[in-house]
């Protein structure tokens, strides 16, 4: 476990070379690149993210999460999130909830912008992962 701490805490060219001379099995480091735009960072995601001056004629990703980071909107809520377990989903009530820490949901709509698809349906902005992740908010001009 010692050997992984000190990996993780290096360069990750120099962690290539330690697998190699360590003989460390079982062991899979992935190097990669994003843009900034696609890592979230709660510092500067204001500036990357300005308000909306109306309602959009067509939603995208991008404009929810900027109603989202200027809290144009209310009443933001997970509607539900479908696994393969029926029954985990029916005894946690398939996670309804409201949101109320943001940070965590935007997080992970900006780090992986993959699959999601937001439209509008009885004046209800909704941010959709496939069909197992539903969320929605009324959007709002601040």
């Amino acid at each position: 476990m010692n050997d992984l701490r000190v990996l993780f805490e290096q360069n990750f060219d120099d962690v290539f070379f330690e697998i190699a001379t360590n003989n460390l099995k079982n062991v899979i480091v992935y190097k990669g690149k994003k843009r900034a735009i696609d890592v979230f960072n709660p510092i500067t995601i204001k500036q990357n993210y300005k308000p909306l001056k109306e309602a959009p004629k067509k939603w995208t990703l991008t404009h929810a999460i900027r109603a989202i980071v200027n809290f144009q909107y209310e009443d933001l809520k997970c509607d539900g999130v479908y696994t393969d377990d029926y029954a985990w989903d029916n005894a946690v009530n398939f996670q309804r909830k409201q949101i109320e820490n943001t940070a965590p949901f935007l997080q992970k709509i900006i780090e992986s912008k993959s699959g999601w698809r937001v439209y509008d349906y009885d004046n209800e902005i909704h941010i959709n992962c496939h069909t197992f992740d539903m969320n929605s908010f009324k959007f709002k001009i601040a």
